[in-house]
Order: structure tokens, then C-alpha cells, then sequence
């Protein structure tokens, strides 16, 4: 073992890059916790298959843990039994079929080829929406935001507002993509596509719904980070802007949920 010194069987410096890990987990836990969760009595746990099963235990911060550490994937419902919520999110997931330079492709499937030619164009693509809608969020509604890898075919975008009104956060979602100039309405109220259709991507609004009205859960989101069972990738959180357009360029979590913008190098 060379001259490492231990603590018990265990080098000390693998004992002290384990308690770094452990206590930076508990932070990201906590900071989930504070800035996502607004329903506790009920989560939701991912399958391989990509399905989600919903859990009527609470929602706890070592759920949280769990979900940080990859041991399971854990999802959030977003609205309360009182019709509450704590963030809106754009869901920017590439199409399954589109164009490029006038030429038939299907951009998941090439997204997902990592020889793909087209890959760092789609990338790219991803990138500048979920800046826009970035830049947007925080310019009308002065909130905090944080971008995302979801860890399969695209990006989240996140405002955190707090506790608010569901149908309030809503309308403030649809007011942010009306005010981009350049999003149309697709398959009815929630999803948007660009007005250029080489723009091979849809957006998803949440909240999805105002309110729960009759429903028992409503929709639902996965937590950043942890592991994308269907997948198997990784997700994490991004930087955007300075030239930044061929690949995902991770930025330190606590940062991200920390109050630091996406856009900023600091």
C-alpha cells in the first residue's frame, strides 16, 4: 500500500473522498428538496422500461440520496393537493423525425450515435432553445433557472419560483414561450415546436395543469441528476453561452442550484 496512511483497512484518503462525496450528496439532497418538492405524501420510482410507479410513502431527503447516488431513480408530482408547485420546466426533447439541409434524418436516433455526423448540429440546436428559455425565464420572471442533460434526448430547462399556485406558475411558463417570438403550438396546449422546422425539437410545458381538479396525482417530473434507468446515461447539469454549441459542458450541481446562472462563467 505504499506509504498511504490508513484508518482501519481503509486508505485515509479514500475514507476523506468518501466523506466529500457523502456530504456533497447531502447538500444536493437538500438543495432538491428545498427547490422541487411541493407534494411529500406520494413519489415516484423509475423502471428499466423508462415507466414510472408511483410510491404513497413520503417523499424523503433519503429518497433524495438514493436517487443522487444512482441506486434508484426517483420522480416528483409536481402539484400539491392544493394545487401548488414550486418551479415550471421546459422538457426540450429532440424529434424522431425531421430535417437537416433539406435531407430526411431522425435526430433522436442520430443523437443518440455518438459517430453520428449530425450529432454536434443537434447538440447545438438543444443548446441555443434551452438558452433561450433560459435567458427568457429569468429576464420575465427574475427567477432563479438551471439547465439540465436529462440524460437521454434532450434538456430541462427549470424556474424556480417557490410555492406558488400551480395555475399561476402555468400561465407565467406560456407567457416566457409566447415571449421568445418563436415557438408554435403542437399536439394541443403543452407542446411547442419552433417555427423553423429544421429545428428538430419539441418543448414541453410544465406544470402541465393548473390544477389537480378531480385528478389523484397529475403530472409528473424526473429529478436531475441520478441515472436515466432507461437510458442507463447519467444526467447533469449545463452551461450555455460563449461559444458552447457542439457538446454538453457540465457545470458543478451546487452552483446550478445554488443561485448560479447557466450563462455566467463565474
Amino acid at each position: 500500500m505504499g506509504n498511504v496512511e490508513t484508518v482501519g483497512r481503509a486508505p485515509a484518503e479514500i475514507v476523506e473522498r468518501g466523506a466529500e462525496r457523502s456530504a456533497s450528496g447531502n447538500v444536493l439532497a437538500g438543495l432538491l428538496d428545498r427547490l422541487f418538492v411541493e407534494r411529500r405524501d406520494v413519489k415516484a420510482w423509475q423502471s428499466p422500461d423508462g415507466s414510472y410507479h408511483p410510491d404513497y410513502g413520503e417523499l424523503t431527503v433519503a429518497d433524495l440520496c438514493a436517487h443522487l447516488s444512482g441506486c434508484r431513480t426517483l420522480g416528483h408530482y409536481l402539484l400539491s393537493r392544493e394545487d401548488k408547485c414550486r418551479l415550471l420546466a421546459f422538457d426540450i426533447d429532440l424529434a424522431t423525425t425531421g430535417t437537416w439541409d433539406g435531407e430526411p434524418i431522425a435526430p433522436r436516433g442520430e443523437f443518440a450515435d455518438l459517430n453520428s455526423p449530425y450529432r454536434e448540429g443537434l447538440t447545438g440546436q438543444v443548446l441555443i432553445v434551452a438558452e433561450i428559455l433560459a435567458r427568457m425565464t429569468y429576464r420575465k420572471l427574475g427567477v432563479p433557472v438551471a439547465i439540465a442533460f436529462s440524460g437521454s434526448k434532450g434538456c430541462h430547462v427549470y424556474g424556480f419560483t417557490g410555492s406558488e399556485p400551480a395555475g399561476v406558475v402555468r400561465d407565467a411558463a406560456l407567457d416566457v414561450v409566447e415571449a421568445c417570438g418563436s415557438f408554435r403550438a403542437v399536439r394541443g396546449a403543452n407542446f411547442f415546436a419552433h417555427e423553423n422546422e429544421e429545428m428538430s425539437f419539441e418543448v414541453e410545458v410544465f406544470p402541465k395543469q393548473g390544477s389537480l381538479d378531480g385528478k389523484k396525482l397529475g403530472n409528473l417530473l424526473r429529478f436531475p441528476l441520478g441515472q436515466n434507468l432507461k437510458t442507463g446515461n447519467g444526467g447533469f447539469f449545463v452551461r450555455v453561452g460563449g461559444g458552447r454549441r457542439s457538446e454538453f459542458c457540465r457545470m458543478d450541481p451546487i452552483a446550478a442550484l445554488g443561485g448560479t446562472l447557466p450563462w455566467s462563467d463565474q
